[in-house]
């Protein structure tokens, strides 16, 4: 999006589920603003996927024939849905058992100093909601 020199509101979206009308009025903005090209929506996460889904689903809009959609977390959900949704998998096992090392080892006195960045391999599972 970068590349295509886009202003910042079309890159971002505010999602306020307690104002989910707000929502449908940046997206219909969003795809005006945008007819001539092809748009895909990026979920921050599970709880943000399915209000846009559902949302989707309410304005009519297809996927993926006239909006993309991703997100992360794979919640099981995303391959009921047709025409599955893409998603980026985490191991939210690994990412709890890494987290508990490292305050253990804090703790224990094993690690000091400043925090760390510790980066844990993601997966991207393709469906059919991004072409």
């Amino acid at each position: 999006m970068r590349a295509k020199h886009l202003p910042q509101e079309h890159i971002l979206l505010t999602i306020d589920r307690a104002n989910t009308l707000a929502i449908k009025e940046q997206l219909i903005k969003l795809k005006r603003t945008n007819q001539n090209e092809k748009m895909a929506l990026f979920a921050v996460n599970g709880q943000v996927l399915l209000l846009l889904l559902q949302l989707l689903y309410q304005l009519r809009w297809s996927i993926p024939a006239e909006i993309g959609i991703y997100g992360y977390d794979d919640w099981g959900w995303g391959e009921l849905i047709r025409p599955g949704i893409t998603v980026i998998q985490q191991d939210p096992y690994g990412m709890g058992t890494k987290a508990a090392e490292l305050l253990i080892d804090r703790l224990e006195g094993k690690r000091t100093g400043r925090p760390e960045l510790f980066e844990l391999p993601a997966n991207l599972l393709i469906r059919g909601s991004t072409e």
